[in-house]
């Protein structure tokens, strides 16, 4: 099973066995298992919660006699700027220029 949204794809393998829906069932709710432990353990949630807020507030932004792209743009820089100044930025540019896993501030 794949699903798109906005550009975002996962694929939950359905074992082959699977002759019943609870099979596929468990297939899905292990995946996302897996997806959540990730996020939960491997990312820093602040950063990653400004990122989501940011999109979803672009793509809700319409111009002035336009579709909105020059202003979503703009904005997009301003909020990637203002992020490129946190202790969370910096840690993750100094750990992937010395090749380690970052260690998140937030």
């Amino acid at each position: 099973m794949a699903r798109d949204l906005c550009g975002a794809v996962d694929v939950v393998p359905i074992p082959e066995h699977a002759e019943a829906s609870d099979t596929a069932a468990a297939a899905f709710e292990a995946r996302v298992a897996a997806v959540l432990q990730k996020l939960a353990v491997e990312t820093a949630g602040q950063p990653q919660a400004l990122g989501k807020w940011a999109f979803w507030t672009q793509l809700g932004m319409k111009g002035e006699g336009g579709d909105g792209y020059e202003q979503a743009a703009a904005w997009a820089g301003r909020v990637m700027a203002l992020h490129a100044k946190s202790q969370d930025a910096e840690e993750g540019i100094t750990s992937f220029f010395a090749k380690r896993k970052p260690v998140w501030k937030s």
